[in-house]
């Protein structure tokens, strides 16, 4: 499951994990953004795995994904062991935050709980060494 908060002008949080038996593995992730002083917010839905590149969050809700307020992407990525992706940038910040498997970014080895930036590449290859899992920032 995939959740989105905005806390805007201000709100009261807290994160556990309700299971007694279960463990929790998650990602917080924070991206700055372009407008302060809004209302919260938050929306939460379960986003599938799917083969590739699968949108989770846009500044306009595109392929019903999350609405965020900035001028970014996020995809989940998925490939199968020896899968190759091109991913172009055109001019913008990359980020890949590895969640499960092995893969090269533009031969730069990741393994779980890597994460790799690019600044200045305006293409990225993307080698599956065993299935993987990541998720992908296209950020100004």
């Amino acid at each position: 499951d995939f959740q989105l908060m905005s806390a805007g002008s201000g709100i009261r949080h807290s994160e556990y994990n309700p299971s007694q038996t279960e463990p929790l593995s998650l990602l917080q992730i924070w991206i700055e953004p372009n407008e302060f002083g809004t209302p919260p917010g938050y929306q939460q839905k379960k986003i599938e795995a799917r083969p590739g590149m699968t949108l989770v969050a846009s500044p306009d809700g595109e392929a019903g994904s999350f609405v965020i307020r900035q001028q970014a992407r996020v995809w989940r990525l998925e490939l199968a062991p020896g899968e190759t992706l091109e991913w172009a940038l055109a001019g913008r910040h990359g980020y890949l935050q590895m969640i499960s498997g092995e893969l090269t970014a533009n031969g730069l080895a990741a393994r779980p709980g890597d994460g790799v930036l690019s600044r200045d590449e305006y293409r990225w290859e993307l080698v599956a060494t065993s299935a993987s899992q990541a998720l992908l920032f296209d950020l100004p």
